[in-house]
């Protein structure tokens, strides 16, 4: 029971940080393409396309990671099991190959979180009128700029001589 809450607890903790990966990654490619997405929307595309292109190229960042992680899940499971059965000398042989559960779970994690982690920079890439997206003399970035002064207090102290 408490093995199962803790492996639901990380498996969750891992889901929402590749989200937020995700999410950064594709709101620093929204940025910096916004000229060309404003190109795009000129020359005629419609939303849906863009939305379309950005989506394939979050599963772009995510399709690697899924067939990476079941291969290399697959191959520490392999080997867990055998050390395991080897250490406590089961009678019976403990499974070689991943749950079907395991590997529904991993897919349907690396397909949802593409798909959560790209609804903001496609809101963003499509909120922007056309006229500043391909304005190119218009900073993107937003510039902060602060000052730092030290005022320099002089003590004026008086000495008495006795």
């Amino acid at each position: 029971m408490f093995l199962g809450l803790l492996i639901t607890i990380v498996v969750s903790l891992l889901a929402s940080l590749s989200v937020l990966l995700i999410y950064s990654l594709m709101l620093i490619n929204v940025e910096s393409r916004t000229f060309e997405i404003g190109v795009m929307r000129m020359l005629g595309f419609e939303r849906l396309g863009i939305i379309q292109l950005l989506f394939v190229q979050s599963f772009g960042y995510s399709l690697p990671a899924i067939v990476l992680g079941l291969f290399s899940s697959q191959l520490l499971y392999y080997f867990g099991s055998f050390v395991l059965s080897a250490q406590l000398k089961m009678g019976s042989e403990i499974g070689r190959i991943l749950d079907l559960r395991a590997i529904t779970i991993a897919v349907v994690l690396g397909v949802v979180v593409p798909i959560l982690a790209a609804i903001l920079p496609i809101r963003k890439a499509l909120s922007k009128d056309l006229m500043s997206s391909i304005d190119r003399r218009r900073s993107k970035v937003k510039v902060i700029s602060f000052t730092i002064t030290r005022s320099v207090s002089r003590c004026r102290c008086m000495y008495y001589i006795i």
